[in-house]
């Protein structure tokens, strides 16, 4: 009997009858047991030993530092006149829930609701076992059953602030003898009677005195579920969640549920303490587990073809890689353990999470929606990649992405508003199936390589060909103004679809290739290929409108389909070779620039110029190996220009054609050579001819 009434009797343990809520003669004892039977109930818990009644305090303490990293003292709490803790609750209900080790299915939860492991367990895992937690109860007990502390005054006072819950706490605490001394590995939680409350009821940590307050029931997220003693049908004994969530800030994690970034129910720290009415709450984000030093990131090797990610709970495989404002942090998720939790979860067996933390800004930590979607209702397995969305690819430029670095600021007026946006050049392609592993090519910076999914545009720094990078058809590599693209060696520049550029320098190295396999238009700007590159054109390729295509030093050019220079210049520089495929040849209506370069190909290959063509003092080209030319509109060497026709080429110059005084042109053995009203311009110049040459004058 309490308070003057008769309760019916809940459960039958320790060998006494336990109180229930129901008034014997008031209420209907509805979902009650019948024909108890008195049992001694046996605790699981390996860490309290075997749940030995009356055991004094400090024997309790001692049993728990001798195993733990973190001591977790309970004080349980009530509310004068107003709400009592329920007195089917005991001690050890609290502590297995805190640290019980076989706190699973529905063994040991008092409401018999599935459970998924205590917050012990949970920081076990996140931890990769480096942080283990035991509660204790620091009230008073009778057989097991807690004597709370009684606060001064009503809840409702505490919840619109006329009170300080701590401060009554930590005094009726005081005068009641319990030690609620903290220190780095000593924390205090204060449990409150009663449903969750809103308000200066908030669960709420404070780090600076090592404790925080939860309330002793839950009813979940919803209407009419806080703020009220009158609750709802689901109200039961508090779940984990919470507690892990509000432990986590103890442990110097942030909220990460605030704008301008958010991470809803995919982390502890953000909304997920609330999952599976927070029996199951999420992981924590990666950057606050490696931060913690609770596992070691990866870094991401440059190229790679797919990495291979493992998933595992306690040590998963995360890649970091960054950008120039933040950080990025991509894993491999399951829905299994406290992953089961998470939105998703049925629709499919896991996927890669993406994460972007602020560098300067720990709470802004945002996690990448495949979707693009970043409303709380629409979480689920659309979210994650690839997802139901089947989303391969993500970069700065896919439309579902938000991996570009926004810059907030903060207005008094307007809130949180994006000052700036730069590309992040991070990328993850390729994305596989998830099952036991998943695989995905990530790079990172201005490294480059792989298949190009969508569109992209390289701006603003230099870029490097890291690996292959393949512009397939239907795609648009656009390259703004200023960039250079640098290659490392062996690597190749493959366009199949369309390259974009205006003032771009390619800077090759040995083996490094640019290959055109589908028709080019270079129109308007300069495009300098330079040092040692070859570049290969397999399709048409027209330099037009004011358009430089400048190939440096000691490079290659292949031309494996005809090539027109219309309005634009063909440059080629010292040591650089022209090659032409069979039949294949040059048609130049621009200007063809030449230093120390050789053209050359094997069976009919041709160069015409169709206009007027005129060769400086830094012209200097050799022409060879059955090469047909063609000057159909008028020539000029100037002093200075050097002309080699190696052996077998076939010139035809069919305009006015001046060799003037320092000009050098040279025609070697078995050249033939037609000239069009050229005679009286031999006088000025340096002319040979080679033995066996065919030298023809028309006018």
């Amino acid at each position: 009997m309490k308070d003057g009434y008769y309760y019916y009797a809940r459960d039958s343990q320790d060998k006494k009858y336990h109180l229930s809520k129901f008034k014997v003669g008031i209420d209907q004892p509805l979902g009650l047991q019948k024909n108890l039977k008195v049992k001694l109930k046996e605790r699981n818990d390996s860490n309290h030993g075997n749940n030995i009644k009356n055991t004094s305090l400090n024997e309790k303490l001692n049993k728990i530092a001798s195993t733990t990293n973190y001591t977790l003292k309970v004080v349980l709490c009530q509310f004068d006149s107003s709400v009592y803790g329920d007195a089917a609750y005991t001690a050890s209900d609290f502590e297995n829930m805190l640290s019980g080790s076989n706190y699973f299915g529905n063994n040991g939860s008092p409401n018999d609701e599935d459970i998924y492991g205590s917050m012990d367990y949970y920081y076990s895992r996140m931890s990769n076992n480096m942080v283990r937690i035991n509660a204790v109860v620091m009230n008073d007990t009778e057989n097991d059953f807690p004597v709370w502390l009684t606060l001064p005054h009503y809840k409702l006072e505490y919840q619109n602030g006329t009170y300080d819950f701590y401060a009554d706490a930590v005094a009726v605490a005081a005068d009641s003898g319990i030690d609620i001394s903290t220190n780095s590995t000593t924390k205090v939680v204060f449990i409150y009677a009663g449903n969750q409350y809103t308000g200066s009821l908030n669960p709420q940590a404070e780090s600076v005195n090592n404790w925080y307050r939860m309330s002793e029931k839950y009813a979940g997220k919803g209407e009419n579920n806080y703020d009220t003693e009158d609750p709802p049908s689901n109200l039961t004994f508090s779940h984990i969640g919470t507690h892990c969530h509000e432990f986590g800030h103890l442990l110097g994690f942030e909220d990460v549920y605030k704008n301008p970034f958010h991470t809803y129910n995919w982390c502890l720290m953000g909304t997920g303490n609330k999952n599976d009415k927070c029996a199951r709450p999420a992981p924590i984000n990666p950057f606050f587990r490696a931060n913690a030093n609770w596992f070691l990131t990866k870094s991401i090797p440059v190229p790679n073809t797919g990495l291979t990610l493992t998933y595992s709970e306690t040590n998963p495989d995360v890649y970091k890689t960054d950008s120039n404002y933040f950080n990025f942090y991509i894993e491999y998720r399951r829905y299994l353990s406290f992953s089961e939790g998470l939105p998703g979860k049925g629709d499919g067996p896991g996927g890669l999470f993406i994460w972007k933390v602020k560098k300067d800004n720990f709470r802004q930590i945002d996690f990448i929606e495949a979707d693009g979607d970043t409303h709380y209702t629409a979480q689920g397995y659309n979210s994650i990649f690839p997802g139901s969305e089947n989303i391969r690819n993500v970069n700065d430029f896919t439309t579902n992405s938000n991996l570009k670095d926004f810059i907030y600021k903060f207005s008094v007026i307007s809130g949180w508003y994006v000052d700036a946006i730069y590309n992040s050049k991070v990328f993850v392609h390729n994305i596989g199936d998830p099952a036991d592993t998943i695989t995905a090519i990530i790079g990172c910076g201005n490294n480059w390589f792989g298949t190009l999914p969508n569109d992209i545009t390289w701006a603003g720094n230099d870029i490097t060909i890291a690996g292959d990078v393949t512009v397939p058809e239907n795609i648009i590599l656009t390259i703004t103004d200023n960039v250079t693209v640098n290659f490392e060696p062996g690597t190749n520049l493959i366009i199949n679809g369309t390259l974009n550029t205006q003032n771009v320098t390619f800077s090759g190295a040995e083996g490094a290739n640019i290959i055109f396999n589908s028709n080019v238009n270079l129109a308007n700007g300069t495009k300098n290929i330079s040092n040692g590159s070859t570049i290969i054109f397999n399709d048409n390729c027209t330099i037009a409108s004011s358009a430089s295509l400048i190939i440096d030093s000691n490079s290659t050019v292949e031309f494996n389909a005809t090539t027109n220079v219309v309005d634009g210049t063909f440059q080629v520089g010292d040591s650089t070779i022209v090659q032409f495929a069979d039949n294949i040849g040059l048609s130049v209506n621009g200007q063809l620039l030449a230093n120390n370069s050789t053209f050359t190909g094997n069976d009919n290959p041709w160069i015409v110029f169709n206009s007027y063509f005129e060769a400086g003092d830094d012209f200097h080209a050799k022409f060879s190996n059955d090469l047909i030319l063609m000057f159909n509109d008028s020539t000029t060497l100037s002093n200075g220009a050097e002309l080699e026709f190696l052996d077998n080429t076939s010139p035809g110059f069919y305009g006015k054609t001046k060799f003037k005084n320092g000009a050098t042109c040279n025609f070697s053995t078995n050249s033939t050579v037609v000239f069009w009203d050229t005679t009286k311009f031999f006088a000025e110049s340096v002319t040979t001819f080679g033995c066996s040459s065919i030298v023809e004058f028309k006018e």
